[in-house]
């Protein structure tokens, strides 16, 4: 199985193109957060019609494509008030695709797999990820299947969350933490902190006991910074400017 992992697309169109492009090539597009870019001068309605077009694109191809909010992706642009994220929640998607907030269990190829999307903290009930960990471990531990899953801010006290930790979610942390592997995730894919990778203690990958973490980072090229899994080849590879910068061998 092949897995894309990108974020912070930030309505980027060439990046969204780009990923048009892998349609085929892949079995699962992760986008983890920020489709939409809060500080242009686009008017919101059009960045979702966007949007949602080259998500559409993406889905004639073979690859199943899972999508998390982020914190650009609100309704609206009003702080505190941003506090929906409709246009993903309800969105018309592919029955092959896991929208934000959503839980599948789906069969690529002969193997089943559970991916979960958890909408940005502004977007959710304060308890969503402790139900999410409860609902999937239950259904991870019945068909024994790889479970991924997406939300936008990196676990507090991670390498992938390097930088404000006010822009980290302990929630996360603390479910990632306790006891119990068998019933956690093996992928988890974040973003919003776009250079904690470049950090000097920070990291694309950070590495807990059997479950991998994530954040690809945001650098401007001409593809986005991505994250590429080859469970067969059991690696990870950080993309960065179209360049292999770094690789991972999957347990």
């Amino acid at each position: 199985m092949k897995i894309i992992g990108t974020s912070d697309l930030h309505l980027e169109l060439e990046w969204y193109d780009w990923l048009i492009s892998q349609r085929d090539m892949v079995d699962i597009i992760v986008i983890a957060g920020d489709l939409l870019n809060a500080l242009s001068e686009q008017p919101l309605k059009l960045q979702q019609k966007l949007a949602l077009e080259k998500i559409q694109e993406i889905e004639k191809g073979r690859a199943v494509v899972a999508i998390c909010s982020g914190n650009h992706d609100g309704d609206s642009y009003d702080s505190p008030g941003n506090t929906t994220c409709n246009w993903l929640k309800y969105g018309k998607f592919s029955n092959k695709t896991v929208p934000d907030g959503k839980t599948k269990l789906l069969t690529i190829g002969e193997q089943k797999v559970l991916i979960s999307c958890i909408p940005f903290a502004n977007f959710a009930s304060v308890d969503v990820i402790s139900q999410t960990f409860l609902k999937c471990g239950a259904i991870k531990q019945e068909h024994g299947c790889p479970w991924i899953l997406l939300h936008h801010e990196p676990p507090t006290n991670s390498r992938i969350g390097k930088g404000p930790s006010n822009f980290t979610n302990w929630e996360l942390y603390e479910e990632l933490r306790q006891e119990g592997g068998f019933s956690k995730p093996d992928f988890v894919f974040c973003g919003h902190l776009h250079d904690a990778p470049h950090e000097p203690s920070g990291s694309w990958v950070d590495i807990r006991g059997k479950i991998y973490c994530f954040n690809p980072g945001c650098v401007r090229a001409k593809t986005p910074s991505h994250i590429l899994i080859d469970t067969d080849k059991k690696t990870a590879k950080w993309i960065v400017e179209g360049l292999e910068k770094g690789v991972t061998h999957l347990a």
